[in-house]
């Protein structure tokens, strides 16, 4: 089992933080003393925390990339660990609110153990965050995604990264695997915010760091753009759903790859528009 936690940054106390797009990390019991030093901080007051968890390997990357050094040199040709820390201490800025680490994450490391670390986190169990409100987090790179088991069939989701109170997926020890939890299948309700950042490449991404740079430092080419806000409305939206059309639906996602393959027969028809119907004979 891979434990490595070697890396920590931390914006200094009086800087806070605040960002709306966030990530998460693993549980308490599997820590070594390395990663409690690297996660302790000062217990004087409560505070809200976000965690920014970097792929290890670009933190450890020492080329200096060019990114948008270029056409504004202001911005300098930077390690990736720099502009993460320079990100770090943009969106700490941003919010009067938070504490803001960087923690250093293996592309081996468990999800199960990022998820479990984070709720103990949330729920006030972490020794090493005894005082933390944690508002979210943000991943930056290949950080392992847990493995959702569905009815039928399997995908990857960071909602167990960010699910904590009667979670939509719930840990199953035998199956080592998040599992569907049906009873909160209707209502579910993340309780941290969460974002991802992986552009692809490491180039990539020093480029887009450094357009987010400019971004928060107020240059004109990426800060005066034309706003605009999505509105939703997922409770209402919830409640106003025909339950009959819903269903059948959902029975419409299940059987439609054997209608894309043109595999039709009267009882298939049956059971995706739950009702018996007249079927051509080509199709029959």
């Amino acid at each position: 089992m891979n434990r490595n936690f070697s890396f920590s940054y931390r914006i200094p106390r009086k800087i806070t933080a605040g960002f709306l797009a966030v990530f998460l990390l693993f549980n308490t019991v599997f820590l070594n003393p390395e990663v409690a030093s690297a996660l302790s901080f000062s217990q004087s007051q409560s505070e809200d925390l976000i965690l920014v968890l970097a792929q290890k390997e670009l933190l450890e990357d020492g080329t200096n990339y060019r990114g948008l050094s270029d056409q504004y040199p202001r911005l300098g040709s930077l390690e990736l660990e720099d502009r993460i820390k320079r990100y770090a201490t943009d969106i700490s800025k941003t919010n009067n609110a938070a504490q803001v680490d960087i923690l250093s994450i293996s592309k081996n490391q468990s999800p199960i153990q990022i998820a479990d670390y984070l709720k103990q986190i949330y729920l006030g169990n972490s020794p090493q965050f005894p005082n933390a409100n944690l508002l979210g987090v943000v991943l930056i790179g290949a950080i392992p995604i847990p493995r959702l088991q569905l009815e039928d069939s399997a995908e990857f989701s960071i909602y167990p990264f960010v699910d904590f109170v009667d979670p939509i997926f719930t840990y199953e020890p035998r199956s080592d695997e998040f599992v569907l939890n049906t009873e909160n299948i209707q209502d579910p309700e993340p309780e941290i915010f969460h974002g991802v950042i992986d552009p692809g490449t490491p180039a990539d991404l020093a480029e887009y760091l450094d357009k987010n740079h400019l971004y928060y430092d107020g240059h004109p080419d990426f800060s005066e753009i034309e706003k605009k806000i999505f509105v939703a409305e997922p409770n209402f939206a919830i409640g106003s759903l025909n339950q009959d059309l819903a269903s059948k639906y959902a029975n419409f996602l299940t059987l439609g790859r054997y209608l894309v393959d043109n595999k039709v027969s009267a009882e298939l028809l049956s059971q995706v528009t739950g009702e018996e119907q007249a079927v051509p004979d080509q199709f029959a």
